[in-house]
């Protein structure tokens, strides 16, 4: 890769950059695809949304400080295995999950795959189910689709998790994704670029609500049904800060990316490992600036 498509790359994922996403899930396409969407305003933005909970936020308050994941300890070494993606870790802890999966998601040989279409499907697999044992959330995360008149489980929206998104395009002021857009995976595979990241902190939902002043931004909208039933299961909304190394032709360049993941960790009695439940769209602006 030549300096100046190292550049090109450094300036176009710096759009995706520097900081994690929160959002909702409304509407038809959201409700079809098994995503999670921000609504946007008409200049690409995020549009302000009401607070349900009617909660105040205390102006100028600060968040409790990220968890830094240390990707040499609680997340492991950052290698690409034989078939040129990262290995999933397995965690009880939905902390160091998201950041695993964020690791996954971000991190790919791109000589080693040749189509976007099977990079999604293998990356996906890996953090949705990151054991044979992992059960997921199941129907204890119903979304209702008003227009269509159906109902999907969680387990339903990861499994179609796959295709749907195929349909999504990556945008810098909302679908974070970008190695999961089959044209912006090609321009990397044109390459043969290499991709390696690092989780280097994770956000709760909690820390992203006191950033985040005057949006309901960690909040799903009423078409959401999340009644976690079983004692010690737990269900919520994780931000990631990756750092992605690019590598191609001897060239290297390093950019931030957001990653925005709901976890969902069985409970105790089925072993309380933790996965992907769905992939979070859309991020707040102000999130750039933190």
């Amino acid at each position: 890769m030549s300096k100046n498509k190292v550049s090109t790359w450094q300036k176009a994922l710096r759009w995706g950059a520097i900081v994690a996403i929160a959002g909702m899930l409304i509407g038809a396409i959201t409700l079809i695809l098994g995503l999670l969407l921000m609504p946007a305003g008409d200049d690409g933005k995020p549009a302000p949304q009401p607070t349900s909970s009617g909660k105040d936020r205390e102006a100028g308050s600060k968040p409790r400080n990220p968890v830094v994941i240390d990707p040499d300890g609680a997340v492991g070494k950052v290698q690409l295995d034989a078939s040129g993606l990262m290995p999933m870790v397995a965690s009880k802890d939905p902390r160091v999950t998201a950041a695993a999966a964020a690791r996954v998601l971000w991190s790919v040989d791109s000589s080693k795959v040749e189509f976007g279409e099977d990079f999604r499907q293998a990356a996906l697999e890996r953090v949705m189910h990151p054991t044979k044992d992992y059960v997921g959330v199941g129907n204890q995360w119903i979304v209702n689709d008003p227009i269509a008149g159906k109902q999907y489980t969680g387990a339903e929206l990861a499994e179609r998790a796959p295709d749907t998104i195929r349909d999504l395009s990556y945008s810098p002021n909302g679908w974070w994704w970008r190695f999961g857009d089959d044209s912006e995976y090609e321009a990397l595979r044109v390459q043969n670029a290499v991709a390696r990241s690092n989780a280097i902190a994770v956000y709760d939902a909690a820390q992203v609500d006191k950033l985040v002043d005057g949006a309901s931004w960690t909040e799903l909208s009423a078409n959401n049904e999340v009644n976690i039933t079983k004692k010690g299961a737990t269900f919520g909304l994780y931000w990631v800060r990756v750092e992605t190394t690019i590598t191609a032709n001897g060239e290297t360049g390093k950019v931030r990316n957001p990653t925005a993941l709901a976890i969902y960790c069985d409970p105790p009695a089925e072993g309380g490992i933790c996965g992907v439940s769905a992939l979070v769209s859309g991020y707040p602006q102000a999130w750039q600036h933190q």
